[in-house]
């Protein structure tokens, strides 16, 4: 297949294809934003309390944050931008592979004139790829708009970027190529019927052992050095995010053989969905699951500056609020991915979704189907999450009584938000569960 064929066969031609494109790239430009947000933080001078070689107190630099200054707080600003960094490439590769019934047409198509294997993967490659190099480009205006945001439109003490530097612009080329480098290889990946090999459980409870352990240790700045640090910390969270998505998928198909079990036809139907979308569904309750562990650490963090245990609290004020606030926008993400997946599953199963409507379930079982199903894999995960979050960041409380009002605060709003946009979201795919329901859909083949 020549170049200029597959160029003119990558090029989207409706609305629907549009759409995804605009996703992929938002995602992509979301996370090539937090990428360049983390080497900006990165190349900031830490300093310790400790003394210096000359046996005199280092001074921080006061135009920024103690949080970025500090050689013992700034991993943790880096930890947080790279669990945002997830949510986002999810959403673009939820994005990148929706439409799998109307691609699959397409590739069958193309392989009955003569397409080649190679010639599928270069056509989903360009198209990818193309999405992620514009994604890429749209990074660094992302970027200034939340350096204004984290750095020039709040005093010193709560900034959180350094001032814009030409390496900045040295970084932004780089970050968009490599975002379409990556989303090129993603898109031939997507062509590829790929087995689905299961990982056994002492893989991933290994995985997730070890990734604790590599963050913990990034964590003493002070005593394995900040190269070291920032290593272990990257690769401790790559490696807890392999593990914790993973278990994502385990966990909805464990979920959908308990839910099976049950007997009732709301279950039962609820676990075939479940099944249909273990990938999805583990990527979301995964995301889910580390935006509950930020909101956690957060509620910790924020009970323990209302003590007197970290000084002036107004210096912490912004990371935390920061970290709610990701949580948040993180939560908010995975769901959108997860709508992604849902509407694609009417697209793809309108025939089932018919023929189970022709059978007598009227239209409010079905929205209770997909709206269990949303539930599943984002409820319990965001309120593990919070949980989880509260107990192991070792904050100073005076007593655990606070902390426990607190966690059962913020767990009672997170969970009735989630549910909330469940509902929301069951709501917006009302006219397309209608349209996939309806008998005309029996005729597709």
């Amino acid at each position: 297949m020549r170049t200029a064929t597959v160029w003119l066969l990558a090029r989207p031609r409706s609305a629907a294809s549009r759409t995804r494109g605009r996703l992929v790239a938002a995602g992509t430009a979301v996370a090539g934003a937090l990428t360049l947000a983390g080497l900006a933080v990165l190349r900031v001078p830490t300093v310790s309390w400790a003394t210096g070689p000359d046996a005199r107190p280092v001074a921080p630099d006061l135009r920024l944050s103690p949080l970025v200054t500090e050689a013992g707080l700034q991993p943790g600003v880096l930890t947080g931008l790279g669990l945002l960094v997830v949510p986002a490439l999810a959403l673009a590769w939820q994005a990148l592979t929706t439409g799998s019934a109307r691609r699959t047409t397409v590739l069958h198509a193309l392989r009955l004139v003569g397409a080649t294997p190679a010639d599928l993967r270069r056509l989903a490659a360009a198209d990818a790829g193309v999405l992620g190099l514009v994604g890429g480009l749209l990074a660094g205006p992302l970027y200034v708009a939340l350096w204004l945001v984290l750095g020039a439109a709040v005093p010193p003490s709560a900034r959180l970027l350094p001032p814009l530097d030409p390496r900045d612009v040295v970084s932004w080329p780089v970050v968009a190529v490599l975002a379409g480098l990556v989303a090129a290889a993603a898109g031939a990946l997507s062509t590829r019927a790929r087995r689905r090999r299961r990982v056994r459980l002492w893989w991933r409870l290994a995985g997730l052992v070890l990734a604790v352990v590599a963050i913990a240790a990034a964590l003493q700045t002070r005593e394995v050095g900040r190269a070291t640090s920032v290593a272990l910390l990257g690769g401790g969270l790559l490696l807890f995010l392999v593990a914790v998505l993973t278990a994502g998928s385990a966990w909805v198909r464990w979920r959908a053989w308990r839910l099976a079990r049950s007997g009732r036809a709301v279950d039962v139907l609820t676990a075939a969905g479940l099944r249909g979308l273990s990938g999805a569904g583990g990527r979301t309750a995964g995301s889910v699951f580390v935006a509950g562990i930020a909101l956690g650490i957060a509620t910790q963090f924020a009970t323990a500056l209302l003590g007197d245990a970290y000084g002036d609290a107004t210096v912490y004020v912004p990371g935390v609020a920061l970290a709610a606030t990701a949580a948040v926008l993180a939560v908010l993400v995975a769901i959108a991915a997860m709508t992604l997946a849902a509407a694609d599953d009417l697209a793809t199963t309108r025939r089932a979704l018919a023929s189970t409507a022709a059978l007598g379930a009227p239209p409010a079982v079905l929205e209770q189907v997909q709206r269990r199903r949303l539930q599943v894999v984002t409820v319990t995960p965001v309120a593990a999450g919070v949980l989880l979050g509260t107990a192991v960041y070792p904050a100073s409380l005076e007593g655990p009584g606070p902390l426990v009002l607190a966690t059962l605060g913020v767990l009672g709003v997170a969970v009735l938000l989630v549910w909330a946009a469940c509902r929301g979201v069951v709501r917006a795919l009302r006219p397309r569960t209608r349209l996939a329901a309806d008998p005309s859909s029996l005729r597709v083949a």
